[in-house]
């Protein structure tokens, strides 16, 4: 693991380029009531019941030495987006 860390302190080499990719699954969900606003002292109300709307994919490549990312965001994991 401490080989693995050692290339973060590594000089910028174009040619040999340090690039870092994850990716996530985050569930987009809304409410199903409207939540009830809050008065001076309490706190807003939200009921714990959700509908679901979709989940989206989310494609992050990071290349720390010279300071550049890409963030994409798909509908669908599937080997086409994983190669884009």
């Amino acid at each position: 693991m401490e080989d693995f860390l050692e290339m973060y302190h590594l000089l910028y080499d174009p040619y040999y380029p340090v690039v870092c990719m994850d990716e996530l699954s985050k569930q987009m969900i809304g409410e199903v009531r409207e939540p009830i606003p809050g008065k001076p002292g309490k706190a807003q109300r939200i009921d714990d019941e959700y509908v679901r709307n979709c989940v989206a994919e989310i494609f992050m490549e990071v290349e720390p030495l010279n300071g550049k990312r890409h963030v994409a965001i798909t509908k669908h994991r599937t080997r086409e987006d994983w190669a884009l």
